[in-house]
């Protein structure tokens, strides 16, 4: 499902899943992103990347683990990713995660990946998002309500968890 999509400037970007073959470019596009963006998306210090994590996060099965990355199809440098885990207590919903190089956040990338994930998650059965959020990360709480009705609750230490039923959409 490798896709070309443009953002609002008519930039274009390519959209595909991940496979085992990004855990280098996973690592590089971590390596990348700034500090504020590394703890917004991980709410703290992010993860060391060693062969175990490298493997949970790109060795998905694309049914309750899918991760969409997004390039830029001049350098192919990997400029975002999202992913969903499907829940095993309800499984109709999935926690999600998104990650967006900070050149190409505020562009329009994080809608055009949210909405290729939940196409995706439709299509194996999940119609609900939720994702721990900081409160003050106005840009992925206007994303998650830009998906359908949303639900906030305080969830400790400046964050909230956002849950979103995304059935009516595209």
């Amino acid at each position: 499902m490798r896709s070309e999509a443009h953002l609002p400037d008519g930039t274009p970007v390519v959209i595909r899943p991940l496979t085992t073959d990004d855990g280098d470019e996973l690592k590089r596009g971590l390596e990348h992103l700034s500090p504020a963006s590394a703890y917004r998306r991980f709410l703290g210090t992010p993860p060391t990347l060693n062969g175990t994590t490298l493997k949970y996060l790109t060795d998905v099965d694309h049914i309750n683990h899918e991760a969409l990355g997004a390039a830029d199809p001049k350098t192919g440098h990997g400029i975002a990713i999202a992913r969903f885990v499907r829940s095993t207590d309800d499984p109709t919903h999935a926690e999600i995660a998104l990650a967006i190089a900070d050149a190409w956040q505020h562009r329009g990338l994080g809608s055009l990946l949210l909405d290729a994930l939940a196409a995706r998650a439709r299509a194996v059965g999940i119609t609900t998002f939720t994702g721990l959020v900081l409160a003050d990360n106005v840009a992925m709480l206007k994303l998650f309500e830009r998906l359908g009705p949303t639900t906030h609750h305080p969830a400790g230490a400046g964050t909230v968890e956002v849950t979103t039923d995304f059935l009516s959409i595209r």
